[in-house]
């Protein structure tokens, strides 16, 4: 290889800056959240539907729901968290299908897929405890701010694919 060769390699490296480096670790890390927002957020769309009629002939006879008053758990978004990162099989035995009481401060509130949804900050900014709501309860949730110190009900299902805790059937705590 000739000298100039050499010297025009070196002076012109290709070699990644750590700015970049950086800025690329951020986009990744804030598109694995979005990823992982879109996928609870679907699964919740999928699950709070009613099974459909495959047969318009068929007549489905459903038992009327018992009024049972469910006993909540009351637990911060952070203990939840902490409980599911320092052992998920001791947290799903524990809130996983149980009716929770989580409180904790409102860090994102939006709608996907037509389920209006808030995030309610863990401390961790890749785990939030993502509570889906029903259609009935968007204008409570448009009066919610972000920074606001809420309780919300809903039932835990543990954690979500990409790591959100999913609560569905969730109302806000009167």
């Amino acid at each position: 290889m000739s000298m100039r060769f050499m010297r025009f390699k070196s002076r012109y490296s290709l070699a990644p800056s750590s700015f970049a480096v950086g800025f690329i670790s951020l986009l990744s890390v804030i598109l694995l959240v979005v990823i992982a927002v879109l996928i609870t957020t679907i699964y919740c769309h999928i699950n709070s539907h009613a099974a459909k009629v495959s047969n318009p002939n068929e007549v489905v006879v459903t038992e009327p729901k018992r009024k049972i008053p469910l006993v909540y758990r009351p637990v911060s978004a952070r203990d939840l968290r902490v409980s599911y990162n320092s052992n998920g099989v001791a947290a799903d035995k524990m809130f996983k299908d149980q009716p929770v009481e989580v409180s904790g401060v409102v860090n994102r509130i939006d709608i996907i897929s037509g389920v209006p949804f808030v995030c309610l900050d863990t401390g961790d900014p890749s785990c939030d405890a993502q509570c889906c709501f029903d259609n009935n309860s968007v204008d409570v949730l448009a009066s919610l701010k972000k920074g606001q110190r809420v309780v919300v009900r809903g039932i835990c299902r543990g954690r979500a694919l990409l790591g959100n805790i999913l609560l569905e059937e969730c109302s806000m705590r009167p």
